[in-house]
């Protein structure tokens, strides 16, 4: 019998990992298998045949996205540039003096007591929290990561701390299932919480919910995400992938190629 290998190189449309368990499965895009979720990272050599290549992740049941993989390089995580462009399109306002370097090494010196926090991120999926970071160091935006991994979980911790930010300050997480999260009960919260925390003056507090899930996941997800946008104001974000031509929200999805992303509206919120 020939190889996973031998078989990925002739047939590019078969999974790789779905031929090692001695089953034939095409797949949707080139890092992406119905099966097994996401491919993105794959080492045939390294991660084959065991069904566990990646921490916190089988391969053959996969819907939710691995976050790192056995030899510790991430496999599933949102490029810095990728969160700040996806959260500035979204109406955040960027800190001024804070440069992209400073938000990597974790030495920018703002004082967030002071800033402007109008904004809410609900990262769904959090993993090592990159989007968090990214949104509280050079927007001043609270953040909420909802992971149900721990492990990313003591991860995300790690950097935060490394970033020079503290937990309950501007970055909260919750160990939880999505598929079992009161996504607008969840934005309600933020949003009376940010309101609580905002200095005078500020009455509009905006969430977006951000997202790097697999397709499947976000079609689980999508009736409460859409309620969110049309009951509850929220603005969507996905990564990489989107809700495809089932979005029923008050906007269809804008793309951006550059960035891969995907960002749903609510109905009163105006592009320019």
């Amino acid at each position: 019998m020939a190889s996973p290998q031998e078989i990925c190189s002739q047939h590019t449309q078969i999974c790789p990992v779905c031929t090692s368990l001695h089953k034939t499965t095409l797949l949707l895009a080139a890092d992406l298998c119905p099966v097994c979720g996401s491919l993105e990272g794959l080492d045939t050599k390294r991660d084959l045949p065991e069904k566990s290549g990646l921490v916190g992740h089988e391969w053959a049941k996969g819907s939710v996205a691995p976050w790192r993989t056995r030899d510790g390089s991430a496999a599933y995580r949102t490029r810095q540039e990728d969160a700040r462009a996806a959260l500035l399109t979204a109406g955040l306002q960027p800190l001024p003096g804070i440069t992209e370097e400073e938000e990597t090494t974790g030495e920018a010196a703002v004082d967030f007591t002071t800033a402007r926090r109008a904004w809410v991120v609900i990262d769904l999926g959090c993993g090592d929290a990159q989007i968090l970071r990214v949104a509280a160091l050079s927007f001043g935006a609270r953040g909420v990561g909802v992971e149900l991994d721990k492990g990313a979980l003591v991860e995300a911790r790690e950097k935060m701390k490394t970033a020079g930010l503290v937990e309950g300050d501007l970055i909260t997480f919750q160990t939880a299932d999505l598929m079992k999260l009161d996504l607008c009960s969840e934005v309600q919260s933020a949003r009376q919480l940010q309101q609580d925390h905002t200095e005078e003056g500020v009455m509009d507090v905006n969430v977006v919910i951000t997202a790097f899930l697999l397709p499947d996941t976000l079609q689980r997800l999508r009736p409460r995400l859409e309620e969110c946008v049309a009951r509850g104001g929220a603005t969507v974000v996905t990564f990489k992938w989107d809700m495809g031509g089932r979005w029923q929200g008050p906007q269809l999805g804008e793309k951006n190629r550059e960035h891969n992303f995907t960002i749903y509206r609510p109905a009163a919120v105006a592009v320019a």
